[in-house]
Protein backbone atom coordinates (compact mmCIF):
# COMPACT_ATOMS: atom_id res chain seq x y z
CA UNK A 1 0.00 0.00 0.00
CA UNK A 2 2.85 2.36 0.84
CA UNK A 3 4.56 1.60 -2.47
CA UNK A 4 1.32 2.24 -4.29
CA UNK A 5 0.92 5.62 -2.56
CA UNK A 6 4.53 6.46 -3.36
CA UNK A 7 4.00 5.50 -6.97
CA UNK A 8 0.88 7.65 -7.13
CA UNK A 9 2.71 10.60 -5.59
CA UNK A 10 5.55 10.22 -8.08
CA UNK A 11 3.08 10.04 -10.95
CA UNK A 12 1.38 13.22 -9.81
CA UNK A 13 4.76 14.91 -9.42
CA UNK A 14 5.82 13.73 -12.87
CA UNK A 15 2.53 14.89 -14.41
CA UNK A 16 2.81 18.30 -12.77
CA UNK A 17 6.42 18.61 -13.94
CA UNK A 18 5.40 17.57 -17.45
CA UNK A 19 2.54 20.09 -17.47
CA UNK A 20 4.86 22.81 -16.22
CA UNK A 21 7.34 21.96 -18.95
CA UNK A 22 4.62 22.12 -21.60
CA UNK A 23 3.37 25.48 -20.33
CA UNK A 24 6.87 26.94 -20.22
CA UNK A 25 7.61 25.59 -23.69
CA UNK A 26 4.47 27.29 -24.99
CA UNK A 27 5.51 30.54 -23.32
CA UNK A 28 8.98 30.30 -24.84
CA UNK A 29 7.45 29.73 -28.27
CA UNK A 30 5.18 32.76 -27.87
CA UNK A 31 8.04 34.98 -26.75
CA UNK A 32 10.23 33.69 -29.56
CA UNK A 33 7.54 34.42 -32.15
CA UNK A 34 7.05 37.92 -30.74
CA UNK A 35 10.81 38.50 -30.79
CA UNK A 36 11.00 37.42 -34.43
CA UNK A 37 8.13 39.74 -35.30
CA UNK A 38 9.81 42.67 -33.56
CA UNK A 39 13.12 41.87 -35.27
CA UNK A 40 11.36 41.85 -38.63
CA UNK A 41 9.68 45.18 -37.90
CA UNK A 42 13.01 46.64 -36.83
CA UNK A 43 14.66 45.44 -40.04
CA UNK A 44 11.83 46.99 -42.07
CA UNK A 45 12.20 50.28 -40.22
CA UNK A 46 15.96 50.26 -40.79
CA UNK A 47 15.38 49.70 -44.50
CA UNK A 48 12.95 52.63 -44.64
CA UNK A 49 15.38 54.88 -42.75
CA UNK A 50 18.22 53.87 -45.05
CA UNK A 51 16.15 54.65 -48.17
CA UNK A 52 15.06 58.01 -46.76
CA UNK A 53 18.65 58.86 -45.88
CA UNK A 54 19.78 58.01 -49.41
CA UNK A 55 16.96 60.12 -50.87
CA UNK A 56 17.95 63.05 -48.67
CA UNK A 57 21.60 62.70 -49.63
CA UNK A 58 20.64 62.67 -53.31
CA UNK A 59 18.57 65.81 -52.78
CA UNK A 60 21.47 67.52 -50.98
CA UNK A 61 23.82 66.67 -53.85
CA UNK A 62 21.33 67.98 -56.37
CA UNK A 63 20.84 71.24 -54.48
CA UNK A 64 24.59 71.63 -54.04
CA UNK A 65 25.05 71.32 -57.83
CA UNK A 66 22.34 73.90 -58.41
CA UNK A 67 23.96 76.33 -55.96
CA UNK A 68 27.36 75.87 -57.62
CA UNK A 69 25.84 76.49 -61.04
CA UNK A 70 24.07 79.65 -59.82
CA UNK A 71 27.30 80.89 -58.25
CA UNK A 72 29.08 80.31 -61.57
CA UNK A 73 26.38 82.23 -63.40
CA UNK A 74 26.55 85.09 -60.88
CA UNK A 75 30.35 85.25 -61.14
Amino acid sequence: KQKQEQKQTLQQYFNSQQEELEIKTQEINKVSAKMNQVKSELDDMNDVIHREREDLMDRIRELTREIRMKHLIID
